[in-house]
Protein backbone atom coordinates (compact mmCIF):
# COMPACT_ATOMS: atom_id res chain seq x y z
CA UNK A 1 0.00 0.00 0.00
CA UNK A 2 1.51 3.65 -1.18
CA UNK A 3 1.50 6.21 1.43
CA UNK A 4 -1.01 8.58 0.03
CA UNK A 5 -3.67 5.38 0.44
CA UNK A 6 -2.29 5.07 3.66
CA UNK A 7 -2.79 8.90 4.49
CA UNK A 8 -6.49 8.59 2.73
CA UNK A 9 -6.85 5.57 5.68
CA UNK A 10 -6.10 7.87 8.24
CA UNK A 11 -8.00 10.76 6.96
CA UNK A 12 -10.87 8.02 7.59
CA UNK A 13 -9.83 6.92 10.93
CA UNK A 14 -9.83 10.61 12.17
CA UNK A 15 -12.94 11.70 10.77
CA UNK A 16 -14.45 8.68 12.45
CA UNK A 17 -12.96 9.22 15.76
CA UNK A 18 -14.27 13.09 15.68
CA UNK A 19 -17.01 11.78 15.06
CA UNK A 20 -17.50 8.55 17.72
CA UNK A 21 -19.58 8.99 20.99
CA UNK A 22 -16.75 8.72 22.97
CA UNK A 23 -14.86 12.27 21.33
CA UNK A 24 -18.64 14.22 21.90
CA UNK A 25 -19.27 12.91 25.05
CA UNK A 26 -15.71 14.74 25.87
CA UNK A 27 -16.71 17.67 24.44
CA UNK A 28 -19.70 17.96 25.63
CA UNK A 29 -18.35 17.13 29.80
CA UNK A 30 -15.39 19.56 28.76
CA UNK A 31 -17.14 21.99 27.87
CA UNK A 32 -19.48 21.18 31.35
CA UNK A 33 -16.21 21.87 33.05
CA UNK A 34 -15.35 24.88 31.70
CA UNK A 35 -18.62 26.07 32.58
CA UNK A 36 -18.88 25.31 36.18
CA UNK A 37 -17.73 27.79 38.23
CA UNK A 38 -17.67 25.52 41.34
CA UNK A 39 -15.25 22.99 39.66
CA UNK A 40 -13.10 25.20 38.29
CA UNK A 41 -12.69 26.65 41.45
CA UNK A 42 -12.14 23.10 42.97
CA UNK A 43 -9.73 22.58 40.79
CA UNK A 44 -7.78 25.98 41.29
CA UNK A 45 -7.63 25.53 45.02
CA UNK A 46 -6.16 21.64 43.86
CA UNK A 47 -3.74 22.69 41.79
CA UNK A 48 -2.78 25.38 44.46
CA UNK A 49 -2.31 23.06 47.10
CA UNK A 50 -0.23 20.83 44.99
CA UNK A 51 2.26 23.46 44.73
CA UNK A 52 2.41 24.23 48.20
CA UNK A 53 2.84 20.71 49.05
CA UNK A 54 5.34 19.85 46.24
CA UNK A 55 7.00 22.61 47.85
CA UNK A 56 7.50 21.21 51.22
CA UNK A 57 8.19 17.24 49.77
CA UNK A 58 11.49 18.20 48.60
CA UNK A 59 12.46 18.63 52.46
CA UNK A 60 9.64 15.88 53.40
CA UNK A 61 8.92 14.91 56.66
CA UNK A 62 11.43 17.86 57.66
CA UNK A 63 9.35 20.43 56.33
CA UNK A 64 7.53 21.58 59.25
CA UNK A 65 4.07 21.72 57.54
CA UNK A 66 4.69 18.36 55.27
CA UNK A 67 1.82 16.35 57.31
CA UNK A 68 -0.52 19.27 56.84
CA UNK A 69 0.15 19.86 53.48
CA UNK A 70 0.13 16.39 52.71
CA UNK A 71 -3.59 15.90 54.47
CA UNK A 72 -4.84 19.29 52.62
CA UNK A 73 -3.68 18.45 48.95
CA UNK A 74 -5.30 14.55 49.80
CA UNK A 75 -8.81 16.12 50.70
CA UNK A 76 -8.79 18.77 48.29
CA UNK A 77 -8.26 15.90 45.24
CA UNK A 78 -11.02 13.82 46.56
CA UNK A 79 -13.42 17.05 46.62
CA UNK A 80 -12.73 17.84 43.37
CA UNK A 81 -12.51 14.38 42.07
CA UNK A 82 -15.94 13.59 43.69
CA UNK A 83 -17.81 16.78 41.95
CA UNK A 84 -19.97 15.56 39.53
CA UNK A 85 -18.54 17.64 36.21
CA UNK A 86 -15.39 17.18 37.27
CA UNK A 87 -15.98 12.90 38.10
CA UNK A 88 -18.03 13.11 33.89
CA UNK A 89 -15.55 14.70 32.65
CA UNK A 90 -12.84 12.03 33.77
CA UNK A 91 -14.90 9.73 32.68
CA UNK A 92 -15.14 10.58 29.24
CA UNK A 93 -11.11 11.64 29.15
CA UNK A 94 -10.37 8.36 30.27
CA UNK A 95 -12.83 6.35 27.87
CA UNK A 96 -11.04 8.32 24.78
CA UNK A 97 -7.68 7.59 26.27
CA UNK A 98 -8.28 4.02 26.30
CA UNK A 99 -9.71 3.77 22.65
CA UNK A 100 -6.78 6.11 21.66
CA UNK A 101 -4.10 3.20 23.25
CA UNK A 102 -6.08 0.32 22.03
CA UNK A 103 -5.99 1.73 18.37
CA UNK A 104 -2.14 2.56 18.99
CA UNK A 105 -1.58 -0.74 20.34
CA UNK A 106 -3.41 -2.54 17.22
CA UNK A 107 -1.42 -0.52 14.70
CA UNK A 108 1.89 -1.63 16.58
CA UNK A 109 0.54 -5.06 16.32
CA UNK A 110 -0.12 -5.30 13.52
CA UNK A 111 3.05 -4.71 12.02
CA UNK A 112 4.85 -6.57 14.44
CA UNK A 113 4.92 -8.25 17.50
CA UNK A 114 8.17 -6.46 18.80
CA UNK A 115 6.91 -2.30 17.83
CA UNK A 116 7.05 -0.33 20.72
CA UNK A 117 3.05 1.05 21.71
CA UNK A 118 2.44 3.70 23.82
CA UNK A 119 1.09 2.30 27.51
CA UNK A 120 -1.05 3.31 29.61
CA UNK A 121 0.97 4.99 32.03
CA UNK A 122 3.27 6.64 29.34
CA UNK A 123 5.94 3.68 29.13
CA UNK A 124 6.38 2.04 25.81
CA UNK A 125 5.58 -1.92 25.81
CA UNK A 126 5.57 -4.07 22.91
CA UNK A 127 2.64 -5.57 21.81
CA UNK A 128 2.78 -8.63 22.88
CA UNK A 129 3.77 -7.42 26.61
CA UNK A 130 0.55 -4.93 26.16
CA UNK A 131 -1.59 -8.15 26.17
CA UNK A 132 0.14 -9.68 28.73
CA UNK A 133 0.37 -6.53 30.89
CA UNK A 134 3.30 -4.64 31.77
CA UNK A 135 5.94 -7.56 31.99
CA UNK A 136 4.95 -8.36 35.65
CA UNK A 137 6.61 -9.34 38.09
CA UNK A 138 7.82 -6.97 41.47
CA UNK A 139 11.01 -6.08 40.78
CA UNK A 140 12.55 -8.11 42.86
CA UNK A 141 14.70 -10.33 40.43
CA UNK A 142 12.86 -13.07 40.30
CA UNK A 143 13.64 -14.20 44.08
CA UNK A 144 9.83 -14.60 44.55
CA UNK A 145 9.37 -16.64 41.82
CA UNK A 146 6.54 -14.30 40.54
CA UNK A 147 6.99 -13.90 36.43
Amino acid sequence: MDYGALTGLLDDLLKALEESVLAEEYRRAKALLRADAEARRLIEDFVAAKEQYETAARYGRYHPDYGRLRRDVYAKKVRMELHPTVARFRAAEEALDDLLHEIARLIAESVSPAVKAPGRERFFFTAGEALAGAGGGCGGGGACSCR
